[in-house]
């Protein structure tokens, strides 16, 4: 028992630590110094953001936990593309991702930066 009140007062010493070194507590805006420059897009949440700037998701061959990772991709969608790349063959252009019930050119556009099209 005692071990779980000092694991649990070390990760809140440690989140309150990482907090104070990454913002500025005057403006209670990030640090410049500590994140990475990102391009800002409206709409985009901060997760996308930091996840475009590692990596670009392969919607030809994204697992279902991948592909929930895009923008305006959730479980049910996911599970659309997966059905859809199985019954139909890999996408070969961004853009054919429209033959995907649900997806329209809205989401195409919220895709676009986030992945690409592999074999």
């Amino acid at each position: 028992m005692l071990v779980a009140f000092v694991l649990a007062g070390a990760s809140i010493t440690g989140l309150v630590y990482a907090w104070n070194r990454s913002v500025d507590r005057e403006t209670l805006e990030p640090s410049p110094a500590s994140h990475v420059e990102h391009e800002h897009r409206p709409g985009a949440s901060p997760d996308m953001r930091s996840l475009s700037a590692i990596k670009l998701i392969d919607i030809n061959n994204a697992d279902q936990g991948q592909l929930q990772l895009l923008p305006g991709i959730g479980p049910a969608l996911a599970g659309r593309i997966l059905d859809d790349r199985e019954e139909h063959g890999p996408f070969d252009t961004i853009e054919a991702l429209d033959r995907v019930p649900g997806i329209g050119p809205k989401t195409i556009e919220k895709l676009r930066g986030s992945v690409l099209v592999g074999d």
